[in-house]
């Protein structure tokens, strides 16, 4: 079968998605051995979308540490990546899981033991809090042992476990609409 057959749904035509996720993302496609990283993002975007990756005007202490951790390595990390997760999340009211293909030249971050950032480390900095009288004490700690927990190599054994992937160092990445493709592991199957 042919991979524009197997990507033709609902009149929308696949095949130059993925020749360009094919010669814009195959760093991507390589070092996670054709395995998928997910998103949720808004609905209104087309099934193929390229997402410019924009400054996120939030603070937080979850993103004091980061940033303090990671600063030397990419200013505002926090703020500038995109987090990804290798589980497929369940769509809401205003968003739907997208596959996502960071472009060559990406960097990445991920921590084993952690799943979703945010609420991890919110409970971890909020216990901290509590016990500690000083909160610049408790934020580094948190940066301390993100420094420490968090991996720059081997993307796969991060997609393998199950963690969070945080993707930065790029302007844009492509985003593709899952339930307007044929499953994953058929997109990017070579024929003979």
């Amino acid at each position: 079968m042919l991979i524009n057959e197997l990507l033709h749904t609902d009149g929308i035509t696949h095949d130059r998605a993925i020749a360009t996720i094919r010669a814009r993302c195959d760093q991507y496609l390589r070092e996670s051995a054709h395995l998928p990283l997910y998103k949720l993002l808004p609905k209104a975007y087309d099934d193929f979308q390229r997402v410019k990756v924009r400054q996120q005007k939030k603070t937080d202490v979850i993103t004091e540490a980061f940033n303090a951790a990671f600063d030397g390595d990419f200013n505002n990390i926090r703020q500038r990546a995109v987090f990804t997760t290798p589980a497929l999340p369940q769509a809401t009211d205003s968003h739907e899981p997208f596959y996502i293909f960071p472009t060559n030249g990406f960097k990445f971050l991920y921590s084993k033991e952690v799943k979703d950032s945010s609420s991890d480390y919110k409970r971890v900095i909020d216990t901290l809090f509590e016990r500690l009288d000083n909160n610049d004490k408790a934020i580094e700690i948190v940066t301390d042992l993100l420094k420490l927990t968090y991996n720059r190599e081997h993307l796969l054994e991060g997609i393998m476990s199950e963690s969070e992937i945080i993707i930065y160092g790029i302007p844009q990445y492509y985003a593709l609409r899952v339930s307007s493709v044929a499953p994953y592991g058929k997109i990017f199957h070579k024929t003979t």
